[in-house]
């Protein structure tokens, strides 16, 4: 079952459930930051935003956050995101991507982009795929080495659009002049 979650509560208790973050003191810091984020969009009724969590029975399945940011553009269009996408099983991540369909079409929004986890500072974007032996860098989001999203949303026909490298540049690095070494 797919319940569109308005109750901060159970937001909150979803995403301690589900959310990854490898330094565990984080967590709890990036949740609050994420939540005063959510709370202020639930607060204005007016903000096109949906957070989808999937059950079965009392189990968490999944989460993720469409939204409709009217500041947001691609190609120079009105763009639909999603974020904060986790999931335990290919069935509970369809089903929540369907949801976000669903509600970017109701908007009248016929793209959607993610993951977006905004804010953006917090949460990052994109799925980090390699590099899990080096610390976090700033607006790079959490993603489990093990993750599988990806391989679900491939599946279900989603495309990958866009690359982004993140480079750590050292001191080391940086004298032996402007072109950084393999």
């Amino acid at each position: 079952e797919i319940y569109d979650e308005r109750d901060p509560q159970k937001i909150q208790y979803a995403f301690e459930k589900l959310l990854y973050v490898p330094e565990k003191e984080l967590k709890p810091q990036i949740i609050r930051e994420l939540m005063i984020y959510l709370r202020i969009k639930l607060e204005n009724n007016s903000y096109p935003l949906k957070i989808f969590i999937g059950k079965q029975g009392r189990l968490i399945t999944g989460i993720v956050v469409a939204q409709i940011d009217p500041d947001f553009r691609t190609y120079g269009r009105k763009c639909g995101t999603f974020g904060w996408l986790y999931s335990i099983d290919f069935k509970s991540c369809k089903t929540l991507m369907r949801e976000c369909e669903i509600f970017m079409k109701s908007q009248k929004i016929r793209k959607l982009r993610g993951p977006i986890n905004s804010p953006k500072l917090v949460g990052g974007i994109g799925f980090q795929i390699e590099g899990f032996d080096n610390f976090m860098m700033s607006g790079v989001n959490y993603t489990n080495p093990n993750m599988r999203e990806l391989k679900f949303l491939n599946r279900m026909g989603y495309q990958k659009e866009s690359m982004y490298w993140c480079v750590k540049v050292t001191k080391e690095n940086w004298k032996k002049g402007r072109k950084i070494p393999h």
